[in-house]
């Protein structure tokens, strides 16, 4: 399985986990903070999207953070 490095503010450490977890857990904050700052949803037109705005800034994220700068490598 791939790993990544997760470095918290809170502690001066580096912890090391699993990638699938490091996803989990940033969606739960990325949806966290979406549900609290947004009071209306992004898109408000056209068809019903297939993945949550949640998902796609995790993915967003999660690739900015695994050095994948174009969403083509993503």
């Amino acid at each position: 399985m791939t790993t990544v490095k997760y470095f918290c503010h809170k502690t001066p450490t580096v912890t090391v986990m699993f990638l699938d977890e490091f996803i989990i857990n940033v969606f739960c904050l990325a949806d966290d903070f979406y549900i609290t700052l947004l009071q209306k949803p992004l898109r408000q037109r056209g068809t019903v999207p297939k993945l949550s705005n949640s998902e796609v800034i995790t993915m967003e994220l999660v690739g900015e953070w695994c050095g994948l700068y174009r969403d083509t490598a993503i």
